[in-house]
């Protein structure tokens, strides 16, 4: 348990709209939620061994690659992602029609390097990690709002699967506070259309005309991947797309500077 340096996978999670929630069901109501949403995502990071660094509010970090090493730790956070949203769109068809509307959430899995030890007082003392990383997988996270997502997954973890389900590349961004570009994985989840194959081939065409600089026909085959799929991501393209075309950029890589975290 000495401090050491460690390449972990991590798994955060973050429930939507807590303050409309606690409003409609109030204290009491709003920790049994927080307690059943967390004992279902508990859940489905111990089924793949991963371990559980806090709750932090309605946050839940957790990781594969210490305290010993995982050589399939992106693997195994994968899976728990998918029974993590398996189990949360479960616990969804419990609620009230007027949570049903207010209940979302996020899921991130990035891959980095972190520091691990030991961390705390002489009163208080725990396990867990530190680092630049951990910021980066909550930024990644916030950003399944702005796609209208449940999983996104970084190039840093997406490069360490093994398995090669239905996946698409969704954006290359920079995300808020940082300076290197990242890029954004979706695989196939509980919460993707069952013609998903379907998606990623349509999705890779336009894309690439976007990333080309072809933002008029980008942005005609993502309207008609809206209409087609109702797609988050196709949506938040389509209308980037349409900014892009009305103000042209002067030099144009492909990779959009988010300006918000």
């Amino acid at each position: 348990m000495e401090p050491r340096r460690a390449n972990v996978t991590l798994l955060l999670t973050d429930l939507r709209n807590s303050t409309p929630l606690a409003e409609v069901l109030g204290p009491k109501g709003m920790f049994e939620l927080l307690n059943r949403v967390f004992e279902a995502q508990t859940q489905a990071i111990m089924s793949e061994e991963g371990n559980l660094e806090h709750f932090l509010g309605d946050q839940f970090l957790s990781y594969w690659g210490a305290p010993q090493p995982q050589p399939d730790a992106a693997d195994r956070a994968e899976r728990a992602a998918i029974k993590l949203i398996t189990a949360m769109e479960k616990l969804r068809t419990t609620l009230a029609p007027e949570v049903q509307t207010l209940f979302g959430y996020g899921v991130a899995l990035h891959s980095g390097g972190v520091l691990v030890g030991n961390k705390g007082s002489a009163l208080r003392l725990d396990y867990g990690l530190v680092g630049d990383t951990v910021n980066e997988a909550a930024r990644i996270e916030a950003l399944t709002k702005y796609y209208g997502l449940k999983l996104l997954i970084s190039r840093d973890a997406f490069a360490q699967l093994s398995q090669q389900s239905d996946r698409r590349l969704l954006d290359r961004v920079i995300v808020k506070g940082k300076t290197e570009p990242v890029e954004l994985y979706e695989c196939e989840n509980p919460c993707t259309p069952s013609n998903y194959r379907e998606l990623c081939r349509r999705y890779k065409v336009a894309y690439d005309e976007y990333f080309f600089g072809r933002f008029a026909e980008a942005k005609a085959l993502f309207d008609k991947l809206v209409d087609d799929f109702a797609d988050g991501a196709s949506r938040t393209l389509a209308a980037r797309c349409a900014e892009l075309a009305a103000a042209p950029p002067k030099e144009w890589k492909g990779i959009w500077k988010m300006e918000a975290k």
